[in-house]
């Protein structure tokens, strides 16, 4: 079984290319405000040093801005780790958007 995630309603298509910089690691085609929220969830996300993306975060968007993306980080990883816990975090990723794949990974030693 293969976990598929499909953004499909609601983007319009000059969207897809935000979601492609964001899988690809493309800052340069974010806006600000996305950069701060991107760069605030890979320190998070990888338990590194956040004090300075913060301290932006907290001046641009407010201590409620902070905690709503905060929430949000949260709430990503809880499906990904039931997913996990339940056995079937190792078969494959898969992230479509606009009938375009955008990352698809499988482990073949599943």
């Amino acid at each position: 079984m293969c976990a598929t995630r499909r953004f499909n309603g609601g983007i319009r298509g000059r969207r897809y290319g935000k979601l492609r910089a964001l899988v690809a690691g493309n800052r340069a085609a974010l806006g600000y405000d996305e950069r701060l929220a991107y760069d605030l969830a890979r320190a998070t996300l990888n338990r590194e040093p956040a004090d300075q993306v913060r301290e932006a975060v907290l001046k641009r968007l407010g201590r409620r801005g902070l905690v709503s993306l905060a929430y949000a980080l949260v709430a990503s990883q809880a499906f990904p780790t039931l997913k996990y816990a339940l056995g079937h975090g190792h078969e494959c990723t898969r992230l479509q958007a606009g009938g375009v794949e955008l990352l698809h990974h499988e482990n073949v030693s599943a």
